[in-house]
């Protein structure tokens, strides 16, 4: 990134759109591929206008040439390069699906943002640092996401496992109101806690912690093999879709966590935004994403499992 966020002293006060506005959506995004193999990597989506990405490797190779004319670079050196337009579009699953996570916790969570406005009682302590908790949540299925497009399990994971500490924990303190009690409730005991509510919690939970405590099982599948020595698997396609699966059952755990949240208070049920959404369509259907995936492996004990623990949930 060019610049840098640096957030201002007031971040800590009870606001939410101040520091969203400070780093915007596409400041974050993570970008596919380079446009060339120059010196200076140049990133771009593989989904950009094919004409966009020819200009911006052009205006690349003319910086390292000193050249002072891209029109010319890009006649003479990429004239037998071909840019075409990306064959799967939207339509590839992993676009559509991480679009569909990221769209429905982002839904769920400016109903949250609305409903204090709606009481007429000033918010509990443990409302407010819950709140906040859920809203900062999917920032973290942001970043998540960002590792598991890489194909890097682990890392996902470890953030993924990271967020769903922070849903329990939004869980376990919403009804308190005195900061010593916050202060000691213990992320451990909001787990636990917080799969009374939702059992799917502790089943995923427990995966999670397999591959973030490096257990046997878990890290075995990243030793591989290569030219007759042994290897360490950073990244793999079978990685992303592992990671993905993880990512999507998380993301309906934390919708149905803001919606239990959402349906305790009242004031909220004749809102027509709060209508809106009990009334929308089930786009987001993790039980079939994530049968698609598992459909495109051929076979995965780990997306098997994930798929077993969502499941589970519905029944």
């Amino acid at each position: 990134m060019a610049r840098q966020f640096e957030p201002s002293e007031d971040v800590g006060e009870r606001q939410f759109a101040d520091v969203q506005a400070a780093f915007p959506l596409h400041m974050r995004e993570e970008l596919e591929i380079h446009v060339n193999q120059t010196g200076f990597p140049v990133g771009v989506n593989s989904n950009y206008p094919a004409r966009l990405r020819e200009m911006v490797s052009a205006a690349t190779i003319t910086f390292f040439l000193q050249n002072n004319s891209i029109d010319h670079v890009r006649k003479t050196y990429l004239k037998d390069v071909k840019y075409e337009e990306d064959p799967g579009g939207n339509a590839r699953f992993d676009r559509k699906f991480r679009h569909l996570c990221l769209s429905d916790l982002s839904a769920a969570i400016e109903l949250l943002k609305a409903y204090p406005a709606l009481l007429d009682r000033p918010a509990r302590v443990g409302e407010w640092i819950a709140d906040l908790t859920l809203v900062r949540s999917a920032y973290s299925l942001e970043r998540a996401f960002a590792e598991a497009d890489k194909g890097a399990l682990f890392e996902a994971v470890a953030i993924g496992r990271m967020m769903l500490e922070q849903i329990s924990w939004s869980l376990a303190v919403r009804a308190m109101d005195d900061v010593a009690e916050i202060k000691g409730t213990k992320v451990t005991k909001a787990i636990t806690q917080s799969s009374r509510s939702v059992p799917s919690i502790g089943r995923l939970y427990g995966w999670m912690s397999d591959h973030v405590h490096w257990e046997y099982s878990a890290h075995l599948k990243a030793i591989t093999s290569r030219d007759d020595q042994a290897a360490a698997l950073f990244a793999s396609s079978e990685f992303k879709a592992i990671a993905y699966s993880m990512l999507i059952a998380l993301t309906q755990i934390a919708v149905d966590v803001v919606d239990m949240t959402l349906e305790q208070y009242q004031e909220l049920h004749s809102f027509a935004k709060f209508q809106k959404w009990k009334g929308r369509g089930r786009e987001l259907d993790p039980q079939q994403m994530i049968a698609e995936i598992l459909q495109l492996l051929g076979e995965s004990a780990d997306v098997e499992a994930i798929l077993d623990i969502i499941t589970a949930r519905s029944q």
